[in-house]
């Protein structure tokens, strides 16, 4: 949609539209690597922003935390030469107005990958175990950074 914010009022219903004025241009961002004194590591993150959050700083943006950031929007990243191109499906969808438009925040893993993203210790396979670490690297270090620094408008 394009135009000025707009806010209508309907019972009990209230809906603010938020155009944007370039639709077709998300962007994407590769942050620097974010230190983790819980996991004694860092990893890189790559941000996808919607067609309008550049255009309208009042929106606020639901924010999707995604895994094996590297695979998700760049197929020269990406850990097997081909990406997911998730910006792909978000902008369609968006578009179609199956979906409101989404901030996506793309973890990139570490070699230390299948500790992290499993909570017990398979012993047949001698991995496993820092789930619960890369969750409260998540929740206490990267979800603070995310809030406080990144998307302030």
């Amino acid at each position: 949609m394009f135009g000025n914010n707009k806010q209508f009022k309907g019972g009990v219903i209230t809906v603010d539209i938020y155009p944007c004025f370039n639709p077709a241009a998300n962007k994407i961002v590769d942050k620097a690597s974010i230190p983790s004194k819980i996991l004694s590591n860092s990893r890189k993150v790559s941000l996808y922003y919607p067609p309008s959050y550049f255009d309208n700083i009042l929106k606020k943006y639901e924010v999707l935390i995604m895994h094996d950031g590297q695979n998700l929007f760049n197929n020269s990243q990406s850990a097997f030469g081909t990406a997911w191109l998730i910006q792909n499906t978000i902008n369609q969808m968006t578009s179609e107005g199956k979906m409101r438009e989404i901030i996506v925040v793309g973890v990139w893993n570490t070699n230390d990958r299948n500790n992290e993203y499993t909570y017990s210790r398979d012993p047949e396979y001698k991995f496993g175990g820092k789930g619960d670490k890369y969750l409260d690297f998540l929740e206490q270090e990267l979800i603070p950074i995310v809030e406080n620094d990144w998307f302030k408008g």
